[in-house]
């Protein structure tokens, strides 16, 4: 049951943080002052698109899934190693709160850029196209990956248990989303291709 509702809650926060990312890069062009309906309250269309946006931000979406999930096992393997070396994970323990803090979420951010340095060398410019350089180069789905995986970890622990402290669940969530939305923000938005795209086009055809 703890399983389920940690997979509803990882669905929800990547949802939000799809949406999040989405207004914030809309409401942030500042050329704008007028949106249509569809751009703001389209859900069926916005969220299918934003998600496959940040599984494209590295550029490959399938390799990006397949980063994500990988690396979304490997951090939800971490949340409950806390119960390996005392009481259950989800009880109000020391241990617990180590493995389920955003201190893994922190390390990989700070710390993914350069360990890939470090592991792939040259490698990453020689052998472009191997399989472990692609798949090391999808920083962004790796950090989304481990960050949705901590907050829904946290959420579903303590929805289900009531036994880990609420401020810890919400500090680490606040933390989480903050960092993953100013990761998120600064990348290109593929909107502003789709955007003037066509008016390039056109402007080029005119000037042959």
């Amino acid at each position: 049951m703890e399983f389920i509702l940690y997979l509803l809650f990882y669905t929800i926060s990547f949802i939000v943080l799809a949406l999040v990312r989405y207004y914030f890069l809309l409401f942030s062009d500042i050329g704008r002052d007028q949106f249509d309906r569809s751009e703001l309250i389209d859900f069926g269309k916005l969220i299918p698109k934003e998600i496959l946006n940040i599984l494209e931000a590295n550029g490959n979406m399938q390799e990006g899934l397949i980063a994500m999930s990988v690396f979304s096992l490997l951090a939800y393997g971490w949340s409950l190693l806390g119960g390996l070396i005392g009481t259950p994970h989800y009880t109000n323990e020391i241990g617990n709160y180590f493995f389920q803090s955003c201190l893994l979420f922190i390390g990989v951010y700070f710390g993914y850029a350069p360990i890939v340095h470090i592991i792939l060398g040259s490698k990453k410019y020689s052998e472009p196209d191997s399989f472990l350089v692609r798949f090391l180069s999808q920083e962004n789905c790796i950090l989304i990956g481990v960050g949705l995986t901590c907050i829904a970890a946290n959420l579903s622990v303590y929805g289900m248990h009531h036994q880990i402290a609420f401020p810890f669940t919400l500090l680490n969530t606040i933390v989480i989303s903050g960092m993953l939305i100013y990761k998120l923000k600064s990348q290109p938005d593929i909107r502003t291709e789709e955007k003037y795209g066509e008016e390039d086009y056109n402007y080029e055809e005119e000037m042959e």
